[in-house]
């Protein structure tokens, strides 16, 4: 079972989770950030209705499918009821910061990390139901939950001989071709063996998910969330292969037959 513990010092984190690669839940860590205000009519009076990027269903394990929207119209929409069925569109892995530097008071993930680290801060809005498919980020992560909760699932990297790593490219991870939460056991019957731990997000909660934890995350409400994914220069120089797939996948040499998280591969998202 994953631990869940009310708040952790920079020295505690890395010595009791991140030197051996354990997850854990943070439960009143966040207490005093701004971000915890954070719902879709506050953002809309505070940030500008930029055109953000959306994509659309599960793209780790299904098509990939873009299009863009304006914020404002996207946070009022969010918050309608939708037909049963229909594809959830979501604003998801935008950069956070460059998008919106307004914002950089109300989150302190410097403070959470240990020192020396390289921080990338990701943001993620959507209604209930968008998924983020099953996947290995090459980074620690954690992801905070601001508004609304969201369904975790892991896999322990011992599982990966179950997973059935896919060829399709995303940048700084690795995708899995089984869809965690309906797995098809007769294209995938080794996935009846992965064991996983299932826990929900609630607001104001993050977990700490370690490099190389296949991880699968629903939001069953209006869900705000911001990801932090750090890395010691050390890692950072070890990222080189990572920058050698992205060039292949550019070149078109990598992400061909199998397609990628990046381009289109049937229809866009509607405006």
């Amino acid at each position: 079972m994953i631990p869940r513990v009310d708040r952790l010092s920079r020295w505690e984190l890395a010595e009791r989770f991140i030197r051996p690669g354990l997850p854990v839940v943070l439960t009143r860590q966040m207490e005093g950030w701004g971000a915890l205000r954070w719902t879709p009519e506050g953002l809309k009076a505070r940030v500008a209705s930029v055109v953000m990027g959306l994509q659309e269903g599960n793209m780790e394990q299904e098509p990939t499918v873009l299009g863009e929207v304006g914020l404002h119209d996207y946070l009022d929409e969010i918050q309608r009821e939708t037909e049963p069925g229909a594809p959830k569109r979501y604003v998801a892995q935008f950069d956070l910061l460059e998008t919106f530097p307004e914002l950089a008071r109300d989150i302190h993930f410097a403070g959470v990390f240990p020192p020396g680290r390289l921080l990338y801060t990701f943001g993620w809005i959507g209604p209930a139901g968008t998924v983020t498919g099953l996947h290995k980020d090459d980074s620690n992560n954690i992801l905070a939950q601001l508004h609304g909760r969201k369904r975790v699932l892991l896999y322990a990297p011992r599982n990966e001989r179950w997973i059935y790593p896919s060829r399709k490219y995303d940048y700084g991870a690795r995708l899995s071709r089984v869809d965690a939460e309906a797995p098809d056991l007769d294209r995938y019957p080794l996935f009846r063996h992965a064991e996983r731990e299932e826990l929900v997000l609630n607001p104001g909660e993050m977990i700490f998910i370690p490099v190389c934890w296949w991880h699968q995350v629903r939001s069953l409400d209006v869900s705000i969330s911001v990801s932090c994914f750090a890395q010691s220069y050390l890692e950072y120089l070890m990222t080189t292969p990572e920058s050698v797939r992205w060039l292949l996948h550019e070149l078109g040499l990598l992400g061909v037959r199998e397609g990628c998280t990046c381009h289109p591969a049937a229809r866009e998202v509607g405006t």
